[in-house]
């Protein structure tokens, strides 16, 4: 049987087939209304994708900020959603861009003051 490692807000996280199968190291989580692909580094927490189940409701803005009082540094990564991307500016995130494992990555990062 094979254990999966629960973490704070985003709960039980479960191995990607997709991700598996390319090689990207995410794993898929269900937190509530929202869902979608994260990477846990420690207390740092990458956000590949997300998925609101009822959108327009205030269930990511919740998300995010419960996130933002479990982890010391959030990032969401290659965010093409204009929408969220002024979502997570109004939230502490900036911008980012670095050379990470081989390939340029880019999004919004938060860290604790």
């Amino acid at each position: 049987m094979t254990v999966h490692p629960t973490y704070p807000v985003i709960g039980t996280l479960h191995p990607d087939p997709t991700g598996i199968m390319v090689g990207t190291l995410f794993d898929a989580f269900q937190a509530g209304q929202v869902d979608g692909l994260v990477r846990v580094r420690g207390d740092q927490l990458d956000i590949l994708a997300v998925h609101v189940l009822h959108p327009g409701q205030g269930h990511l803005g919740r998300f995010i900020a419960e996130c933002q009082q479990h982890y010391t540094w959030i990032r969401f990564l290659h965010v093409i959603n204009d929408h969220l991307a002024a979502m997570l500016e109004r939230r502490g995130f900036t911008p980012f861009t670095v050379w990470e494992d081989g390939e340029m990555v880019s999004g919004y990062e938060w860290e604790v003051a």
